[in-house]
């Protein structure tokens, strides 16, 4: 993350402040979020107004703790925030980003053995939210959040203070929370149950087309036949010669492509993708209801 030179918000009895918003020095009687350290006020004239800690105690982690905190206790306090779209066959968007509503928001809340950032719940319908400062999901909670089936959604907060820092706007207290709840392009989907059943239907529908090598010069060509976007541009006149598609130049940029399958081979005491043996291919399967 870029650092920061200074911590522009804190904690006032219950509440964050911003240092907008205080009075100078131990007047503003503010907490350090990580440490519970008594901060000063400093609002000169010569440098940056900010929060320092009282007879210089340094908090390396000041800064990343306010900024997990703080979007935590924004998530929890509208029980919402902006989801973002759920993206399926490649890039088709088939639910654009919206506004989600819930009735209960816990934060640190337990589930099935993992303590998740904030916890999202209307009855039978939950969502978690983590939160990312310094380090993303790690991947063992990933795999354990895809077990179970849970829907999980990480802000980028990082991200965003970094933007708002580019912007001079790092002190508004409210432009932070905003974004942290509707900053579209801060925030994915860790797992998405829907789109990961919808995904494995049309994966289950594909059609296997077998990959033909064939040496053009020193060189292997790699390409299946039967390709239904080929054929259009056959037909068309726009292309000539056979419906056959390249498998590297035509079949992975094209949204009619599942999935590839390579050959593997052992190498030492792993095994390596080696050449290309089948294309899944499949027009799109209707969307359930």
């Amino acid at each position: 993350m870029k650092k920061a030179p200074y911590l522009q918000f804190a904690r006032q009895a219950d509440r964050w402040v911003s240092i907008r918003d205080v009075s100078s020095g131990l007047a503003c009687d503010c907490r350090c979020p990580a440490c519970g350290g008594r901060l000063l006020a400093k609002k000169g004239r010569r440098q940056q107004h900010h929060f320092a800690h009282y007879r210089g105690i340094d908090c390396a982690g000041a800064l990343e703790t306010a900024l997990h905190q703080l979007a935590k206790d924004a998530i929890v306090e509208k029980k919402g925030l902006l989801v973002p779209p759920t993206v399926v066959y490649r890039s088709s968007v088939w639910r654009a980003a919206h506004w989600q509503v819930f009735r209960e928001a816990q934060a640190e809340a337990p589930y099935g053995g993992l303590l998740l950032d904030v916890l999202l719940q209307t009855g039978a319908t939950l969502l978690a939210v983590e939160i990312k400062v310094s380090h993303a999901t790690d991947l063992q909670k990933q795999y354990r959040l895809v077990r179970q089936g849970m829907p999980a959604v990480e802000i980028d907060v990082r991200r965003i203070y970094q933007e708002l820092l580019a912007n001079d706007q790092a002190a508004d207290l409210e432009a932070l929370r905003n974004a942290i709840l509707q900053h579209a392009a801060c925030r994915t989907w860790l797992f998405n149950p829907w789109q990961h059943r919808y995904e494995y239907r049309l994966a289950k529908t594909a059609t296997e087309r077998q990959v033909i090598i064939s040496q053009q010069g020193h060189y292997p060509h790699y390409h299946v036949y039967r390709c239904p976007l080929r054929q259009r541009f056959v037909r068309s006149g726009f292309r000539e010669g056979q419906s056959y598609a390249r498998v590297f130049q035509d079949c992975m940029p094209c949204p009619h492509c599942r999935e590839i399958v390579y050959q593997k081979e052992w190498v030492g005491f792993q095994q390596i993708s080696t050449f290309p043996q089948v294309v899944r291919c499949g027009a799109a399967v209707p969307a359930p209801e």
